[in-house]
């Protein structure tokens, strides 16, 4: 909640970014020009981060609802974008996809990339690990 204030102090020329003199017109740039006064650097391409928050946000809530699982065909229909909702949580995930590059400089939509790794799941307290290989994933 206090981050949802603090984003709203930068997220215009508020007289609190006027008294600072840190007026831009995007929320990185002002977010940068009060590090640089205060001393603390900001996150070089923290415009990114800002612009991926409300979808991540709006997806983070819909997984811990449980929205994705009430239905095992709710993802693949999104993933197709079949209905208006779906295709809205579609283009939420896009938004966090693409800005999460761009502000971090990992490619996860990289088709060529062989990925490998291990996954554990928990079912009932007892661990159990997965071994998983993808030699081109869609989204990964």
């Amino acid at each position: 909640m206090i981050t949802s204030w603090f984003t709203f102090i930068i997220s215009y020329n508020s007289p609190v970014v006027e008294f600072l003199n840190c007026q831009s017109s995007t929320i990185g740039e002002r977010l940068i020009k009060i590090g640089a006064k205060v001393g603390i650097p900001a996150h070089g391409k923290c415009q990114f981060l800002f612009e991926m928050a409300g979808s991540a946000s709006i997806t983070l809530n819909a997984v811990e609802t449980g929205s994705f699982l009430e239905n095992t065909s709710w993802v693949d229909g999104m993933l197709k974008s079949i209905s208006p909702t779906q295709e809205e949580y579609m283009n939420h995930f896009l938004t966090i996809i693409n800005n999460w590059e761009k502000a971090t400089g990992h490619i996860i939509k990289n088709q060529a990339a062989n990925i490998k790794g291990s996954v554990i799941v928990q079912q009932n307290g007892v661990h159990a690990t997965n071994e998983w290989k993808y030699a081109k994933p869609a989204m990964n």
